[in-house]
């Protein structure tokens, strides 16, 4: 809990109200998106594009993997 945090909970108290629901279901999500980021491997984005590389690199057995897409070369002479 930051410090932010742990204020607005003693100012809620103390006070006798609680957080808005709005406040409460954007802490939920919050939440929620931290749990799946933890899940995550650290070593892979959230589309999982370096496990399907590896998985590629492993069918085809190169000591190479060939990239591709739609970006431009900026450096095009």
């Amino acid at each position: 809990m930051t410090m932010k945090e742990a204020f607005r909970e003693l100012s809620h108290k103390f006070h006798g109200k609680g957080p808005g629901k709005t406040k409460q279901e954007k802490r939920q999500r919050k939440y929620q998106d931290e749990l799946k980021t933890k899940r995550m491997k650290s070593s892979d984005t959230p589309l999982m594009s370096a496990e399907k590389m590896r998985e590629a690199q492993a069918r085809s057995k190169p000591p190479y993997l060939v990239l591709s897409g739609n970006a431009k070369s900026r450096h095009a002479g």
